[in-house]
C-alpha cells in the first residue's frame, strides 16, 4: 500500500530498519536483565566447581559492568537489524499489486541445491581449518569459530529437513486421521521459506543445547573416573569448607602429628602448595609423600604407567610430576628438565610423569614432600589424605580420629564414600545449569514456532477458509496447525542434534584442551533425551496459539478480505 501510494525503496528501507532497531534495543534491555538474573543463581550453583578448578578463588557477588551492559544491548540491536535484511529484500522485490492481493512468492524463490551444496561445504571446510589452528593468545578462538561454521550449517540444513518432513510418506496418511497432518505437510511446502528459519532456529537452540550438555557431560564422566583411581585414601582430612565451596585456609601442622599417632606416620599422605614461577609464569609448586602414593597409588598417568610405579620412579630418581596442563601449556614431556623460581632460589628437577589432572589449570609440579619442606616453611597443607593400617576397622578408626581432633581443631574428616560423592554433587550443582539451558532452548523454539506459525496461517488464511467452507471441522483446523508445529519441531530436532553433537565434540576435544589443558573422554550423555523431551512438547505447545488464532477466523471474513 505504502508503495502504491509513493513512498520509495529508501523510506520503505528506513522504516523497516527502525522497527527493526527497536525491537532489538528491547530485547537488548531484557537480555541484559535475564542475563544479570540468571547469572546469580548461576554463580550459586557452581561456585564449588569454581573454588575447585581455580583454587584458592571464591567467587562473590555478581556485578554487571556497564560496559558489558551496552555491548549486550548492542548485540542485540545489531542482530534484529541483520534480522531484517531477508524481509525487507522480500518487501521490496514484491510487486505492489501482488502485495495488495497477499499473494506470495516466496514458495518459488529457492536456492538452486547446488548453491546450498557449496554454501555447505565451504562452512564444513572453515570448521576444520579453523579446528587445527593453535590457540590465539592462549585462548580458544579458532576453535570457537570453527563452533559457529559448525552451528551455522544449520540454516543451509534447514530447507532440506522442511522438505524431508513435508514429504514424509506417513503410513496413516490416506486415513481420516492423516488428512490434518497432509494438508500440514503440503501448507509447509508452500510456505518453506519461514518453515526454513522457524526450523533453523529451532535447530540452533537445540544444538547449542546438545554441545552444553555433551561437553559437561563428558567432563563428568571423565571426573567421576579420574576420583576413583586418584582418591584412594580412606580417610581424608581437611579444613572446613566456605559457603562459596573453597576451603578456609589450611591444616595445622599439629593435625598431622595427631594423625599419625592415630594411624601410623607411615599411612600419612599430606598434601602442601604454594606458589613458583615457571618462564616467568606463574604455577601452583606442591609437595606429598612420595613413598606412600608409591604404595597405596593416586593419580592416573597419560604414559599408562600405574601410578605406584610412577611416583617410585619419581622418588628414586630424586625428580617431579607435573600435571597435564602445566604439560599442555609450557609443552613439557616426561624426560625433560625444568628450572623453577621459588622464593628460596631456582630449583632444577627431571620430570619423571606426566599425571591427569582437573584442577591447577594453570600448571601443577609436584616434588617429594621433604623436598618442598626444605624450600617452604611448614605452614600447613591444604588436605592429608590418611590410609587405614590392616586389622583396623575403618569405623573405629574414624572415631579415634575424631576424638584426637575434637574440641582443638575444626576439620572435616571424610570417608572414601563421602569424598567421592561431594565430588558428584559438585558436578550435579553444575548440570543444573546445563537443565537451565535445556529449557531456554525449549523457550526459544517455542517462540519460533509461534511466530513463523502464526505468520503462515495470517497468509494463508484465505486456503484455510477454504478447507473450512469444504467441510473440513474445527477440529481439523486445530489438528492441521498443531501438525505443522510437530514437523517444525521435529525437522529443527533433527538438525539440532546432529549438529550439536559435532559442536560438542570440538568443545570436549579441542576448546576444553586450549582452555584448560585437560583431556576428557567425549561422551553422549543419557540427558541428551531431556532436550528432546522438552524442545517437542514445547513446540506442540507453541502451536495452540496459530491453532487458537486460526479457529477464531470466520470463513466468510477471511474469503472477504482476500478478495
Amino acid at each position: 500500500l505504502l508503495r502504491s501510494l509513493g513512498a520509495s525503496r529508501v523510506q520503505l528501507a528506513r522504516a523497516v530498519v527502525i522497527e527493526a532497531a527497536a525491537i532489538g534495543l528491547v530485547g537488548g534491555l531484557l537480555g541484559v536483565l535475564l542475563g544479570w538474573v540468571g547469572a546469580q543463581g548461576a554463580v550459586a550453583s557452581v561456585s564449588t566447581t569454581i573454588a575447585t578448578i581455580a583454587e584458592g578463588v571464591v567467587p562473590g557477588s555478581v556485578h554487571m559492568d556497564p560496559l558489558w551492559a551496552l555491548f549486550g544491548i548492542g548485540l542485540g540491536l545489531a542482530a534484529s537489524v541483520a534480522a531484517a535484511v531477508l524481509p525487507l529484500r522480500e518487501a521490496l522485490r514484491t510487486p505492489p499489486v501482488q502485495g495488495l492481493r497477499t499473494e506470495h512468492a516466496e514458495s518459488v524463490a529457492r536456492r538452486p541445491w547446488h548453491a546450498r551444496a557449496a554454501t555447505f561445504v565451504g562452512l564444513s571446510g572453515a570448521a576444520v581449518l579453523f579446528a587445527n589452528l593453535p590457540p590465539f593468545g592462549d585462548r580458544p578462538v579458532w576453535a570457537l569459530l570453527s563452533a559457529l561454521c559448525i552451528l551455522s550449517t544449520l540454516l543451509v540444513l534447514a530447507g532440506p529437513l522442511v522438505d524431508l518432513f513435508a514429504g514424509l510418506p506417513l503410513p496413516f496418511r490416506e486415513t481420516r486421521a492423516g488428512v490434518p497432518v497432509r494438508l500440514a505437510q503440503a501448507a509447509l511446502e508452500a510456505g518453506r521459506s519461514r518453515a526454513a528459519w522457524a526450523a533453523g532456529a529451532i535447530g540452533m537452540a537445540v544444538g547449542l543445547a546438545v554441545a552444553m550438555t555433551t561437553m559437561v557431560g563428558s567432563f563428568r564422566t571423565s571426573v567421576v573416573e579420574w576420583t576413583n583411581q586418584a582418591m584412594p585414601s580412606d580417610l581424608f582430612l581437611r579444613p572446613l569448607a566456605t559457603d562459596g565451596g573453597a576451603l578456609s585456609g589450611r591444616l595445622d601442622p599439629e593435625v598431622v602429628r595427631l594423625a599419625g599417632e592415630v594411624l601410623g606416620p607411615e599411612n600419612i599422605d599430606p598434601f602442601h602448595q604454594s606458589k613458583a614461577y615457571f618462564r616467568d609464569q606463574a604455577i601452583l609448586l606442591a609437595g606429598a609423600e612420595f613413598s606412600v602414593v608409591a604404595r597405596e597409588g593416586g593419580v592416573p598417568f597419560l604414559d599408562g604407567r600405574s601410578s605406584e610405579d610412577a611416583f617410585a620412579a619419581a622418588l628414586a630418581e630424586g625428580g617431579v610430576v607435573v600435571n597435564e596442563p602445566f604439560s599442555r601449556r609450557f609443552e613439557v614431556e616426561r624426560g625433560d628438565r625444568i628450572a623453577l623460581d621459588t622464593p628460596t632460589g631456582p630449583l632444577e628437577r627431571v620430570v619423571t610423569g606426566v599425571y591427569r589432572d582437573y584442577s591447577g589449570h594453570t600448571g601443577r609440579v609436584v616434588l617429594d614432600l621433604d623436598d618442598f619442606l626444605e624450600r617452604y616453611p611448614d605452614e600447613g597443607p591444604q588436605s592429608v589424605a590418611t590410609f587405614v593400617p590392616k586389622g583396623l576397622d575403618l569405623g573405629v578408626a574414624r572415631a579415634e580420629l575424631e576424638a584426637v581432633l575434637e574440641g582443638r581443631f575444626a576439620v572435616q574428616v571424610l570417608d572414601n564414600r563421602e569424598l567421592r560423592a561431594e565430588v558428584l554433587t559438585v558436578f550435579e550443582r553444575t548440570f543444573a545449569v546445563t537443565i537451565a539451558l535445556q529449557l531456554i532452548s525449549s523457550l526459544v523454539a517455542a517462540i519460533a514456532v509461534v511466530a513463523v506459525l502464526t505468520a503462515l496461517i495470517h497468509e494463508r488464511r484465505r486456503e484455510l477458509a477454504v478447507v473450512r467452507v469444504l467441510g473440513g471441522s474445527r477440529r481439523q483446523l486445530f489438528g492441521l496447525v498443531h501438525s505443522q508445529s510437530l514437523l517444525l519441531g521435529l525437522a529443527g530436532t533433527t538438525g539440532g542434534v546432529a549438529v550439536g553433537l559435532v559442536v560438542g565434540y570440538v568443545l570436549v576435544e579441542i576448546v576444553n584442551l586450549q582452555s584448560f589443558g585437560w583431556s576428557l573422554e567425549f561422551q553422549t550423555p543419557d540427558s541428551l533425551w531431556l532436550t528432546l523431551l522438552a524442545v517437542i512438547p514445547a513446540c506442540l505447545l507453541a502451536g495452540l496459539v496459530p491453532a487458537f488464532f486460526a479457529m477464531r477466523t470466520a470463513p466468510r471474513e477471511s474469503l472477504r478480505a482476500s478478495d
